[in-house]
């Protein structure tokens, strides 16, 4: 099989994909440290069959078509995240897997909360990165630890998901991808998996998938699960989904005009988050209490650390998408 992936970073799938022995494999890459770190690791490896492009995957051509097309966290936080996709996607061929990852304003909740406890804190005053994690690393400390597996260094985390501007940057739900690009491909599988058909009836020229209006329906119907790692699947009433959808969307846009320190941003952004607590509070207490302590957390715009539920709160972040691109001609 040929294989694309964009952003590998230091090649942690890009490894796992070369273990599999596949037929080609690229890597489009433009940051010079993960380019090093990545040449290091396959060096250290003897993994030698790949194709390494140094530029931004938004700039990459090939006049080949791969079966398999993988965007692990670089289509979210773009500026234009549907535009992206669909560069991204005119390197699939007919029949080829596109996988990628969205991530919502539901999904990513607790770091919007966390993101705006910085933007209200002496950190976000001072100069200096070096002077910013100085700050925030002891604040930070317990919420990292409260992740069991976490991979990342605590400082890069910090760094990309605190203090980073989002002020130009987008959110990327699974809404929004299926509407960009489901003229040419088909919705197969997600992580988390909300994917539930039941079609019973086919006929010789039907659709042999089920169409994106019934994707979208058990994804709004499964939704706020997104909002905490520890909310079990379960199945809701999909109206309810999208007003919950819809106001993670609005308490997004609320925390780019905060960081800018737009009029009443702050005030909106607690207004809606108040909202979001009294409504997760029938579906899980949990999550509320966590919630309320952000609300607190946000308010203060205190650095001390804490022991709270807000401290061990966590979304589900990103969500894995996988859809195959239609055939022009039929398989003979």
């Amino acid at each position: 099989r040929s294989l694309l992936e964009c952003g590998p970073g230091v090649g942690q799938n890009s490894t796992y994909f070369a273990l599999l022995d596949p037929g080609s494999m690229d890597l489009v890459e433009a940051n010079t440290e993960s380019i090093m770190a990545l040449k290091i690791n396959f060096a250290e490896l003897g993994i030698e069959n790949h194709s390494l492009h140094e530029t931004y995957f938004q700039d990459f051509f090939s006049n080949r078509k791969f079966e398999i097309v993988w965007a692990e966290n670089c289509i979210p936080h773009q500026n234009d995240p549907s535009k992206i996709l669909k560069m991204i996607a005119k390197n699939v061929d007919d029949g080829g897997v596109l996988v990628f990852t969205c991530l919502s304003g539901l999904s990513y909740l607790s770091e919007i909360c966390r993101k705006a406890v910085y933007v209200n804190s002496a950190a976000s005053k001072v100069e200096g990165i070096e002077n910013k994690l100085d700050l925030l690393r002891p604040y930070f400390k317990p919420h990292l630890q409260s992740l069991e597996h976490i991979t990342r260094l605590h400082d890069d985390w910090i760094i990309d998901n605190v203090i980073h501007p989002f002020s130009s940057a987008d959110l990327f739900s699974f809404e929004e991808a299926i509407q960009s690009i489901s003229t040419d491909f088909e919705f197969y599988r997600s992580t988390p998996d909300f994917s539930k058909s039941w079609l019973w009836y086919k006929s010789l020229n039907g659709p042999d998938t089920a169409p994106k209006e019934m994707h979208l329906q058990n994804y709004f119907s499964s939704n706020i699960s997104l909002l905490d790692r520890n909310i079990p699947p379960y199945t809701h009433d999909q109206a309810v989904g999208r007003e919950f959808e819809l106001l993670g969307r609005r308490i997004w846009e609320d925390l780019k005009r905060f960081e800018v320190r737009g009029q009443h941003a702050e005030t909106d952004l607690i207004t809606n988050l108040e909202l979001l607590h009294k409504m997760i509070a029938t579906f899980s207490s949990d999550t509320a209490c966590a919630i309320g302590d952000a609300i607190k957390a946000i308010v203060s715009g205190s650095l001390e650390p804490k022991d709270d539920a807000f401290s061990a709160w966590w979304g589900r972040g990103n969500m894995h998408c996988s859809f195959i691109k239609r055939r022009e001609k039929p398989l003979t």
